[in-house]
């Protein structure tokens, strides 16, 4: 035999209310759990407008993302080419550094209208000797390269670069010193 279970209006109320107070507690609980307002159709007519914001915003995050990323590019692109400038720059700047020192360089023709006594390249360290004299005013014509010393031991002696240079391709002697110890 069953048994039955006689229910009252008011019981019958009350249990319903009941049933639609759970069912609010779990939409609630399910929102809150999601982080959404509308899970589904069922909680509000606008669930498809609401899904398809949803996606549209996925969509402008993604597009954020690449924009993020095309900046850290055209930024390092930037950088690299300040840095390219500045070795330009340099380069520049040796380069006019380079042609400068010949580049200033007058005719040892002008100098010679003035005393001057131009020293080539071809010229040996003696024949340079020869033309120290006191007071003597000599210029270079081009870089010089010596073999041996020059003693430059007159007075007033004038030597104007224009922009050339010598140089020596073996070192000077070394002096040696004699030491001697005492007992």
């Amino acid at each position: 035999m069953r048994g039955s279970i006689t229910l009252t209006s008011s019981m019958r109320a009350n249990l319903l209310n009941l049933q639609k107070i759970s069912n609010s507690l779990s939409r609630t609980q399910n929102q809150l759990s999601m982080g959404k307002k509308v899970n589904s159709a069922i909680d509000n007519p606008s669930f498809f407008a609401a899904q398809s914001l949803t996606a549209r915003a996925r969509d402008l995050n993604a597009l954020l993302d690449s924009m993020g990323e095309a900046i850290s590019t055209i930024k390092a692109a930037t950088t690299s080419l300040g840095y390219g400038v500045d070795i330009l720059e340099q380069a520049a700047s040796i380069a006019t550094q380079t042609l400068g020192s010949n580049a200033s360089s007058i005719p040892s023709s002008e100098f010679e209208k003035e005393g001057y006594k131009v020293i080539t390249s071809d010229m040996s360290a003696k024949e340079i000797n020869d033309l120290i004299t006191d007071n003597a005013k000599l210029v270079l014509a081009s870089d010089i390269v010596l073999d041996s010393t020059i003693n430059i031991t007159a007075k007033g002696v004038k030597i104007n670069g224009n922009g050339y240079k010598i140089t020596f391709s073996s070192p000077p002697p070394v002096q040696k010193w004699a030491i001697g110890y005492l007992n």
